[in-house]
């Protein structure tokens, strides 16, 4: 879609960061075309697979943890919040089955570029709203999600909802494993991020260079992460501008242990990570496990 820039984030990018306000800017004034798109789809979602390349501590976590569960390589588990199955890919690599959710319809259709396969199947669902069970069969054993994924889930009531969808996915005695950031790593974004606006070179299959502008900034008073990015690319019509906002709620593994608990879900297990490369390298993560409510 081309469009003039009419997207107003809730929160004003000038109460988060000088450089997070600049590059908005920037984006609202250049000449020419805008297309709005979403952060994780097209040019902006190459430019965050690039940043996780060879990102797998999340993966070798999980995989070490479903099989200390008894989830041994062979049984069916789900990815939750999928994206373009970097962890389902990894999963299914070591031998697991594996079906990835992902309510973005763009980046189900890139995941199975990652890996196609018997052993690994993409599906676009919303998970808050849409009745899974006919289309995933058997139940799974366990349920996963990268690190940070259930920040995409602005508020207690979306992240409830959308893991009450997940129960009647899971076997008895089911487990949803999640690496969440840890109650510490609200001090590092407390403490401020960089303010400044970042060139990330970009080289698309086609052998096309880029450079991807992006800016990072924390708004304590509702927890959230905003990012904007703007990058210029050569079309036919001309240069398009691509241009992405977005929010994300950084939620704690205190807060989602109480967000869960308040819906009957019960903590299993908690284990101390700490991120290895990509974005969040060196920051502190908790691998939570958590068992449907009994009625579930």
């Amino acid at each position: 879609m081309i469009a003039t820039l009419d997207r107003t984030p809730a929160t004003d990018p000038a109460d988060i960061s000088e450089s997070l306000r600049h590059l908005v800017a920037v984006a609202a004034g250049v000449s020419g075309s805008v297309r709005l798109v979403d952060f994780y789809e097209g040019v902006f979602g190459e430019y965050v697979d690039d940043l996780h390349t060879g990102v797998d501590w999340d993966s070798r976590l999980l995989a070490e943890t479903l099989r200390d569960a008894g989830a041994a390589p062979d049984a069916h588990v789900i990815d939750l919040c999928c994206g373009s199955g970097r962890v389902g890919v990894h999963l299914a690599d070591q031998g697991w089955d594996v079906t990835g959710i992902d309510r973005s319809a763009t980046l189900v259709d890139r995941a199975p570029r990652r890996r196609p396969g018997r052993r690994v199947r993409w599906i676009q669902a919303d998970l808050g709203r849409d009745d899974l069970r006919p289309v995933v069969g058997r139940p799974a054993p366990a349920a996963v999600t990268s690190a940070a994924a259930l920040d995409c889930f602005p508020d207690a009531d979306h992240l409830a909802r959308a893991l009450a969808g997940v129960a009647p996915l899971l076997a008895v005695d089911g487990l949803v494993l999640a690496p969440v950031f840890d109650d510490g790593a609200r001090a590092h974004f407390e403490a401020g991020l960089p303010d400044r606006l970042t060139g990330h070179p970009l080289r698309q299959d086609n052998g096309r260079r880029l450079v991807v502008w992006t800016s990072l900034g924390y708004h304590p008073p509702t927890a959230t992460l905003h990012q904007a990015a703007l990058v210029s690319v050569p079309e036919p019509a001309g240069l398009i501008h691509h241009f992405a906002y977005n929010v994300e709620r950084v939620w704690t593994a205190g807060e989602v242990a109480a967000v869960l608990g308040a819906a009957g879900w019960r903590l299993a297990l908690s284990r101390t990570a700490k991120a290895e490369g990509g974005p969040s390298d060196g920051w502190p993560f908790r691998l939570l496990g958590f068992l449907p409510p009994p009625d579930g």
